[in-house]
């Protein structure tokens, strides 16, 4: 019985620290749902739109015709970046 009532004081205590955690992590992952979904962005230095459709080629060579933040289907990987083409600045995009 001693048991039971240390491991409830422990998840009683850990679990405000659990529910942050989750919290933080839904609204990273929703960060990036929204921005997956949007068929351009803007560019933080001149104010241009970006687009994030269109041919894209992955880091591993391969090249796709769509939306920029879908996994690659050869080497499963994200990009982490996108260039602006008036100015030339990287905007960094989210990550999942």
């Amino acid at each position: 019985m001693n048991q039971f009532i240390w491991d409830v004081t422990l998840w009683i205590l850990a679990s405000p620290i659990y529910l942050v955690q989750w919290l933080a992590r839904l609204i990273r992952r929703w960060r990036f749902w929204r921005f997956a979904y949007v068929p351009a962005t803007t560019c933080s230095v001149c104010g241009s739109a970006i687009s994030l459709v269109g041919m894209w080629r992955c880091r591993c060579g391969f090249q796709a015709v769509g939306h920029l933040l879908r996994v690659c289907p050869v080497c499963q990987s994200l990009p982490r970046m996108v260039r602006c083409f008036v100015c030339g600045a990287t905007v960094k995009l989210p990550e999942l």
